[in-house]
C-alpha cells in the first residue's frame, strides 16, 4: 500500500516534468519566432547559439555547417570558447568529417560524474572532452550540407537528460529547416 508521502512525491515530480515540457515548448516558440524574421544563415545560427546557450546555462557552445566535401565550415558560431581554440578544434575535428560518427549524437562521460545519457568511447567523444564539450549533435540540413552542434557542460554541472536531448534535437530541426 502506498503512503500519502510517495503520492506526493510523484505529483511533485509530474508537476516539475510537466512545467520542464511547457518551459521547452515556449522555448521553441519563442526561437521560431525570433529565426522566422534573421535574414542569414549567420544570424540564425547565433540566435539559436545564444538561446541554447541560455536555455541550459552552458558554459560554451558552437555551431557549424559544411559543405559535404569541405573540412572547413561555410558557416559557424561559438561562444566561450579561448582565443583561437574555435580554430585549433576545427583542425581536429577535420579526422571526424568523414567518419560515420560524425552524424551521430555523441555524449563525452565525464570522470567520476554518471551522466543521464548515455555516453561514448569514441576518438569523437575524446574531442570533446579535451575541448571541455559534452555533446555532439549532428545537423543534416540539405543534401549538400550537414552540420553539428558543440556543448560544453551545463554551469549547474548536472548532465544532459533525456528531456534535454528531446529539446535540442527539435532545436536542430529548426536549424536545419533554415
Amino acid at each position: 500500500m502506498n503512503s500519502e508521502s510517495e503520492y506526493i512525491c510523484a505529483g511533485e515530480q509530474t508537476e516539475d516534468a510537466l512545467a520542464r515540457r511547457v518551459y521547452h515548448l515556449n522555448t521553441l516558440y519563442d526561437l521560431n519566432q525570433e529565426i522566422s524574421i534573421l535574414k542569414s544563415v549567420r544570424e540564425v545560427l547565433d540566435t539559436s547559439l545564444l538561446s541554447i546557450i541560455g536555455v541550459f546555462g552552458l558554459r560554451r557552445g558552437l555551431i557549424a555547417i559544411y559543405k559535404d566535401d569541405e573540412v572547413t565550415p561555410g558557416e559557424f558560431v561559438c561562444r566561450g570558447m579561448l582565443k583561437n581554440a574555435d580554430t585549433r578544434w576545427f583542425q581536429q575535428l577535420e579526422s571526424h568529417l568523414k567518419t560515420p560518427c560524425i552524424r551521430e549524437i555523441c555524449v563525452a562521460g565525464v570522470a567520476g560524474f554518471k551522466p543521464a545519457l548515455q555516453t561514448t568511447d569514441s576518438p569523437l567523444a575524446k574531442l570533446l572532452k579535451d575541448y571541455s564539450f559534452r555533446i555532439w549533435l549532428p545537423l543534416e540540413v540539405d543534401e549538400q550540407t550537414w552540420g553539428g552542434i558543440a556543448l560544453g557542460e551545463k554551469l549547474s554541472e548536472t548532465p544532459f537528460t533525456s528531456d534535454d536531448q528531446e529539446l535540442l534535437k527539435t532545436i536542430a530541426i529548426n536549424i536545419q529547416n533554415v
